[in-house]
């Protein structure tokens, strides 16, 4: 936990036991204690809480993280927010919206290319310039070279609107049928 004294910004903070979380299989956020963490979950099958409770000991967060050199936590998305491309390539897509959030005037970033070949993203902006797409262009073309070189972004559009359904974003939104890339 973060306190008065020690804290890091970004971060949920370091355990308050030592040891007790840990980074386990594919930077999932591993819980560790000797006394009983929960009783279970209501209406969970038994197979769904052995993919929970991986000894007596230890619980599978769910949650995908990193913990720092000091020892601070840091969440990263959910181990199951993510996309699976038609050739079965798994990708959280939290690490490429956020890599958006550094440019002026985006407000949201979709990526979206659940059982496609390739990457589709869609940000939403305050005011929409040329300066600011070609920040975005530049960005797709950086994520495209390194952490989305093995299944690129080809589609992308900028949009200043809110969403006809109340401005909720959804991944499951066709870009394609709503927006010309």
């Amino acid at each position: 936990a973060n306190s008065l004294l020690n804290n890091r910004i970004g971060s949920v903070g370091s355990a308050i036991v030592p040891g007790s979380v840990y980074i386990g299989h594919n930077d999932e956020i591993m819980v560790r204690s000797k006394c009983l963490l929960t009783s279970g979950y209501l209406d969970e099958s038994a197979g769904d809480e052995k993919k929970v409770y991986v000894d007596s000991e230890t619980i599978s967060t769910g949650d995908i993280g990193y913990i720092d050199d000091d020892g601070y936590l840091f969440l990263r998305g959910r181990k199951k927010d993510i996309l699976i491309t038609s050739t079965g390539h798994k990708i959280h897509p939290q690490l490429v919206e956020h890599a958006f959030h550094d440019i002026p005037n985006v407000t949201y970033t979709i990526l979206m290319g659940n059982g496609q070949p390739h990457l589709g993203v869609l940000v939403i902006v305050n005011k929409s310039e040329s300066k600011i797409k070609e920040l975005i262009t530049d960005r797709i073309c950086q994520l495209n070279t390194s952490v989305c070189r093995i299944f690129p972004i080809r589609k992308w559009c900028v949009r200043e609107v809110v969403c006809p359904r109340r401005g909720i974003y959804s991944r499951k939104w066709d870009a394609d049928q709503k927006y010309e890339a």
